[in-house]
């Protein structure tokens, strides 16, 4: 199962987002681990103790791609759609003046998959909400695994876009990718 192929999905708003709310903006590690993602979702209970080599100066912002569509989501099988100005947003509410000099890795499932009806990835579109911000993404999957200790972020195959059938894999894991607005 996976999110809506074209259509819409309730989108979710800054308010939306905080203590007692169904959905999480939270930093972890010092800030180093951003997520905004559904408060059950499994990823959050490892992002506490996820491995980070000490000399890495990217932050790691943990929310979801959408598998058929090029948008931000709420979970793995998005119910919600959270728009980019809305992430832009709560990166902003949290870190303030900072990012205009941060580098940021999204970890996005497809966040900088371009698909032939798209003008620009999801985490493009970001990047021009923030462009004194360095992001890096990944056109593929990224996740968690919590079977080694401490968890690590993982980057899946190489993916590509088939118009019919959607993403498909073609080869082995890749490097995070320069997003440019």
């Amino acid at each position: 199962m996976s999110s809506p192929p074209y259509g819409q999905l309730p989108r979710l708003g800054v308010s939306d987002f905080g203590p007692g709310k169904e959905h999480v903006a939270e930093a972890y590690q010092n800030g180093r681990i951003f997520a905004i993602i559904h408060k059950g979702d499994p990823v959050r209970q490892h992002l506490p103790s996820l491995y980070l080599d000490s000399n890495d100066p990217n932050t790691y912002v943990f929310v979801h791609g959408g598998q058929e569509v090029s948008r931000f989501e709420n979970m793995a099988i998005g119910t919600h759609e959270i728009p980019d100005h809305v992430i832009a947003s709560l990166l902003a509410n949290n870190y303030g003046i900072q990012l205009d000099s941060m580098r940021i890795r999204l970890c996005t499932c497809y966040g900088n998959m371009l698909r032939p009806s798209d003008i620009r990835s999801a985490a493009q579109r970001l990047a021009s909400l923030l462009p004194r911000t360095q992001f890096e993404a990944y056109h593929g999957l990224v996740y968690v695994d919590p079977n080694v200790t401490p968890p690590r972020v993982l980057r899946g195959d190489t993916l590509r876009w088939d118009p019919t059938t959607g993403p498909y894999a073609v080869g082995p894991p890749g490097n995070w990718e320069p997003v440019h607005p």
